[in-house]
This record gives structure tokens, sequence and C-alpha cells, in this order.
């Protein structure tokens, strides 16, 4: 929730295991008595050298579940492509800068017309932006661009990426356009959510997460923010169907009328 480098913590998270990962005692991670919840994603195991792009990669890649880690540095100059490892182009890459206080920039397919010309950012309740963050180019079943300079990545910065496409049955990368009633749109992605991301694109909205750990029966209605350290707040959003999922509310993060 914040734009901050990297940082080394030795008591938070300790290991990842093969069934699972190991916390420490930070009271953030493992605090006596308070629950917590973690989405975890499986990747390809330790990474390889991906010579795709204009700068050699490091990728972890799940094909079979449309998603990979990519680890690269910045080289000097200005544009530039990155190999992903997946066989198809990502529907959306999560970007951090490690070395560098920058925000976590977020593509999406679906982030209204040209979608490769803005940016959601995650540590921000900020509508989408018109930035380079793909130098304005569409990733490709090999490659996606960013920059270097200015406030963006400046050369010699370590970065690290999360690129997703859609499995079906899966995982889904998609919009829905609200109608600003409590009798809100069904959205069909084709198999009962676990976890839904959901952020406003055309206007200042936080970011939500909803998931079946925290809620295994309707209504829906522990919402996290990605963008703030804010506790779970209460209100009901949605209902999990077996198909995908329908808004219940008309509050405007989730299901403001004509927005998307």
């Amino acid at each position: 929730n914040t734009d901050g480098v990297e940082q080394t913590d030795t008591d938070r998270l300790t290991s990842f295991n093969s069934n699972g990962f190991t916390l420490g005692n930070n009271y953030r991670v493992n605090g006596s008595g308070r629950t917590f919840v973690a989405w975890c994603w499986k990747a390809g195991g330790a990474a390889v050298s991906n010579t795709d792009g204009d700068v050699t990669s490091q990728v972890s890649v799940n094909e079979e579940a449309g998603f990979s880690i990519v680890s690269f540095t910045v080289p000097a100059g200005s544009g530039f492509s990155i190999g992903h490892g997946l066989s198809k182009a990502p529907e959306t890459i999560w970007m951090k800068n490690r070395s560098y206080a920058n925000n976590w920039d977020i593509y999406h397919h679906k982030n209204g017309t040209n979608p490769e010309q803005y940016r959601l950012i995650f540590n921000s309740t900020s509508a989408r932006q018109d930035q380079p963050y793909l130098d304005d180019t569409v990733p490709t079943s090999t490659v996606f661009r960013t920059r270097t300079g200015g406030n963006w990545y400046n050369g010699g910065n370590n970065i690290i990426a999360y690129c997703f496409y859609s499995v079906p049955g899966f995982s889904k990368m998609g919009s829905y356009t609200g109608n600003g009633s409590n009798d809100g749109p069904v959205v069909y992605i084709g198999f009962r959510p676990a976890m839904i991301i959901i952020k406003r694109i055309d206007a200042t909205e936080d970011w939500w997460i909803h998931d079946y750990k925290r809620n295994p029966d309707n209504p829906i209605d522990q919402n996290l923010y990605p963008n703030g350290n804010n506790a779970t707040a209460v209100e009901t959003a949605s209902d999990f169907f077996s198909n995908g999922f329908k808004l219940k509310t008309s509050n405007q993060n989730w299901n403001d009328s004509g927005d998307t």
C-alpha cells in the first residue's frame, strides 16, 4: 500500500515451503489472537533466463495457471522490451521498482480504450492515468515494454513484475459496467470465484479484495483495501455464484451507474 523500496525483514515471512510457507514472530503477520488472510499463486520454481526482450529477464512461469514472475534490471536508454515467459499476451501486469520509491504500476487489458496508454496504481485510489507505463505498447505473446528515466524507472534499478492471463475455469481478467442499483449486474466468468479484485477505473475510489475464505457463504461483505492499511471493512458487496458474481450494492466503488 506504499511506493516504498524493497526492504529486508527477517521476522515476517521466513521461508517458502513445498506445502506452504513459514512465518516469523512479527505481530504484523503473526500477532497473537489476530486473524490473517493470504492469497497464493504458484509459479514455476527457480527462475530461468529469458532473452526474448531487449534485456535478459529472470522468469518463473506456470503456464497452466497463466502466471509468471519476471525480474529484470533497467538498462540505459529509453523504451525497452522484457520477456515474460508466457505463451500468451498478459492481460494484467503488476510491476514494482524494488530499488527506488515508485508506485505499483498496473496494466489491465480492459482499462478503457487503448489500455496500453494507461496505468492504475495499486497503492492509490487514483483513477486511471495516461502514462507510458508500457511505453504505449500492447504486450505480445513473448514481451512487454516499459521506459527508463525521470520519475519512471531509472537505469540500474531492479524491477519485479507479476503477469497474468485468463485461464478458462480458473481465472478471469475482465470488466463490467455498473448500474447504480442494489440489484446490480451479474458478472459471468464461467466458474465460482475464490477471490475478486475490483477497481473503478474512471474515478478516485478504493481498490477492494473479496474472497471466499473470509466469506465462505453469501453475502460477500468482508472487504480489504490493497491501497490502504485498513482493517476489514464490513459492507454487503456481492454474492458469489457457480458461474460468476452479482453486485448487491449501489456503492460507487463497485457499481456506480455507467462506470467501468
